[in-house]
């Protein structure tokens, strides 16, 4: 359906939410859920969250001529500094130059 699970006041959840959430839906601790997360999978559900939404910024600056800023609020970044400091972090470029470089990284 695409709705986030609910938090416990019926909001939907956060991103940063939905791991303890999912935690508290099988009945586990979320230290047991999170080891068993990273025993299944091989990084924590944290790495794992930020891992796919990087998968998705670089999509989305591959496949379509949204901005930045567009980008970063899809994505539930709460802005787009936060998103291209992150993205810097992560991939070794920002997006904007990561997107010219069709996700090649630039030599050195």
């Amino acid at each position: 359906s695409g709705q986030r699970p609910a938090t416990s006041d019926q909001r939907p959840a956060t991103s940063d939410q939905l791991p303890a959430l999912v935690a508290r839906e099988l009945g586990l601790p979320y230290g047991r859920f999170r080891k068993a997360f990273r025993t299944a999978v091989g990084i924590g559900p944290g790495e794992y969250r930020l891992r796919r939404r990087l998968d998705r910024a670089r999509a989305a600056l591959l496949g379509g001529t949204k901005g930045v800023a567009e980008i970063a609020a899809e994505l539930g970044y709460a802005s787009p500094f936060t998103f291209t400091a992150l993205f810097r972090k992560h991939v070794g470029t920002s997006p904007s130059a990561w997107r010219r470089g069709a996700g090649r990284p630039s030599p050195r």
